[in-house]
């Protein structure tokens, strides 16, 4: 199985802990990767299970339903940051300041180009090209860096008074998450999980 980090930084890890309980006998394999290289993976049937928000349409690409999540894409910086201090602030403010993003064929790269083209103005592009978040969110602490980050991937960090989200009207994405698989035969456990995985 592979999922977003935002999954494994979740409540929703409950989730895969309450299956693992109920099933001990069943090896779980957890991958972590960006949605782009989980569609590259199911493709290539490394992975018999994806979690993630939409992923493009492949006939080799099985959706199998709905997942009981969703999560929250936000703009974010440094506590400190400059534009966190500003009264007003706004997305062509943000243009004046370097980013730091996962690859442009990630979901939150694609969220904040279309969060930028609703209104008008070119999307960011990134100073730093990284697809660890755990990485990101270091550059986030010691500079001037933005980044759009999903909710649950820098909830710790908000908690301790390090990072904090814009929020700017038309900013905020709310994405849903979908189970995957390669098109073919699924295993009996693997099927088991989705199934729980949509309750």
């Amino acid at each position: 199985m592979a999922c977003v980090s935002s999954l494994l930084t979740s409540h929703f890890i409950d989730k895969l802990a309450a299956f693992h309980q109920r099933h001990p006998q069943i090896h779980l394999r957890i991958v972590d990767r960006i949605d782009s290289e989980l569609y590259k993976l199911l493709l290539m049937h490394d992975i018999d299970i994806a979690l993630c928000g939409p992923l493009p349409h492949d006939e080799k690409i099985v959706v199998r339903g709905k997942i009981n999540w969703q999560d929250r894409i936000c703009i974010v910086a440094r506590q400190h940051h400059p534009l966190h201090q500003a009264a007003d602030v706004t997305l062509e403010a943000m243009l004046d300041y370097p980013w730091i993003m996962p690859p442009p064929s990630s979901t939150p790269m694609n969220i904040l180009a279309d969060i930028f083209r609703a209104r008008q103005l070119p999307c960011p592009q990134p100073v730093i090209e990284c697809a660890s978040s755990s990485a990101i969110k270091a550059f986030l602490c010691e500079s001037d860096l933005l980044t759009s980050m999903p909710a649950p991937v820098y909830r710790h960090e908000e908690a301790l008074g390090l990072l904090r989200p814009f929020e700017l009207e038309g900013s905020v994405f709310i994405r849903d998450f979908y189970a995957y698989s390669h098109f073919g035969v699924l295993s009996g456990a693997a099927l088991q999980l989705i199934q729980h995985l949509k309750q």
